[in-house]
């Protein structure tokens, strides 16, 4: 027989949402799939009864989803572009894998997670939002311990090996404190200014440059949600300032490593990207010695006397004219979904032996060294076409869209407020990262992102009748 406490559904509920924000934590730091697997069911089971216990009709899912159509509907183009790629990919298999495990799954987590976020009572919703924060800010926390602990210039937390796309978490960190700083008062704010502090350490740990970089993006976005007066003249201000800044950097960058001697990049760029993928290792210096991958013949015999050139720039620019001539060579042709198999894909449009193909290959030169393009927007029109990147913009927009208006609806409360703009700040920092890196080729990663989709639009959805 059913205790008192149990048959209240409010809290079922919140138990519910404490068992999806730990399932969200394991998933981030991909844990093993039976602990993750487990304690995702346990929650789903407890709203399902939660659900059954407030009478909800499976007939009002489609009610429940409708604000949200045009978002589902754009997702599914993309899913249907990803079909159709099928028939030119180099193993159709390995593609069909790949779309039910970076599309279909998300896409069921999403919708998911949206309908706890719009229907969970306000007392439960705060919890799951607070609980959500908890788990992302452990991330540079850990990042920042196995820095201090391992002296790691590219540290992660957690263990992850995934070290560029890893960054995406300490930027939803900095995103989610500055959002509290400016909507938080008081002694929240002074920890939110802490948190901002965390962040950024983290992400100096993590030494991502495009992550580092994101940060000027991000706070140009942040400047427009500063609840202050005279707003116009801040923004002009911060711009200018920032701009001056990068400046500086890049000048003074002439004194550091190579890796972030930004002001070289920028000279040599040009005489870089005039040259054919395949040529483009005579500017790396391990073309030439017994190193860990080989360099196409088409790199010559002898670094170039003019100048030598960062090696993961190089092979980024190389990679990227690659794809680049691959879409010039039929733009609406979905070669393949699923940028970790980009190598394999460009081999059916450029040979390995080719001057289009990209420089850097595996020791025996039969493949890429990188299995992807380093570029989400460019590997997206690749596999997709232009026809499938259309549906990702759509999609992307329609979600910006949706969390836009009600961030600035004024009844709001303000746990609901403060993910939302942290979230929507995230959003430009993503878009910044994934023009350096496969980011969303990890498949936790993947799931991290399309769980907090599917929140931040269930939250931007909820009827004020719900409490928000």
């Amino acid at each position: 027989m059913a205790t008192p406490y149990l048959k209240n559904p409010d809290n079922i509920a919140l138990w519910s949402v404490i068992f999806l924000a730990v399932a969200f934590f394991t998933i981030s730091i991909n844990t093993h799939f039976l602990i993750k697997d487990t304690i995702l069911a346990i929650g789903g089971l407890l709203y399902l009864g939660y659900l059954y216990q407030n009478g909800f009709k499976i007939g009002r899912i489609f009610r429940e989803l409708h604000p949200i159509r045009f978002w589902i509907f754009s997702f599914l183009g993309v899913v249907a572009m990803a079909l159709i790629s099928l028939h030119f990919a180099f193993d159709s298999i390995a593609t069909l894998k790949a779309i039910g495990q970076f599309l279909i799954l998300p896409l069921i987590l999403a919708l998911f997670f949206y309908l706890v976020a719009k229907t969970c009572p306000p007392k439960a919703l705060r919890w799951f939002l607070v609980l959500l924060g908890v788990a992302i800010f452990s991330h540079p926390i850990a990042t920042i311990v196995d820095f201090l602990l391992t002296h790691n210039p590219r540290a992660t937390g957690f263990g992850e090996r995934a070290i560029i796309p890893y960054a995406i978490f300490l930027l939803l960190a900095l995103a989610l404190s500055v959002a509290m700083v400016i909507y938080l008062k008081g002694k929240w704010r002074f920890a939110s200014c802490l948190l901002v502090g965390v962040s950024l350490f983290g992400l100096f740990a993590n030494g991502t440059r495009s992550s580092i970089l994101a940060v000027g993006v991000m706070a140009i976005v942040a400047m427009f949600f500063l609840p202050v007066r005279h707003k116009k003249p801040i923004i002009t201000l911060g711009f200018v300032l920032m701009v001056g800044a990068g400046v500086g950097l890049v000048v003074k960058s002439a004194d550091f490593s190579e890796r972030f001697n930004f002001k070289k990049i920028i000279e040599h760029i040009g005489i870089v990207w005039s040259y054919a993928p395949a040529e483009m290792g005579r500017f790396d210096r391990n073309c030439f010695i017994d190193y860990v991958y080989s360099c196409s013949p088409f790199s010559g015999e002898k670094l170039d006397e003019r100048f030598s050139f960062e090696m993961s720039a190089l092979n980024r620019l190389s990679l990227w004219k690659s794809a680049w001539l691959a879409i010039k060579e039929n733009p609406f042709r979905p070669n393949g979904f699923f940028n970790a198999s980009f190598d394999v894909n460009l081999k059916n449009i450029f040979p390995i032996d080719s001057l289009q193909h990209p420089y850097m290959q595996n020791r025996s030169r039969t493949l890429l060294y990188y299995t992807s393009a380093h570029n989400m927007v460019l590997s997206f029109i690749f596999e997709l076409g232009i026809e499938g990147f259309i549906f990702i913009l759509m999609n992307f927009i329609s979600m910006l869209l949706i969390i836009r208006h009600k961030i600035f609806e004024v009844q709001t409360e303000v746990v609901p407020k403060v993910f939302l703009v942290g979230f929507f700040i995230f959003l430009i920092g993503v878009v910044w990262n994934i023009f350096f890196d496969a980011t969303f080729a990890w498949s936790n990663i993947n799931y991290f992102f399309f769980i907090l989709c599917g929140v931040a639009l269930g939250v931007s959805c909820r009827r004020c009748d719900n409490g928000i």
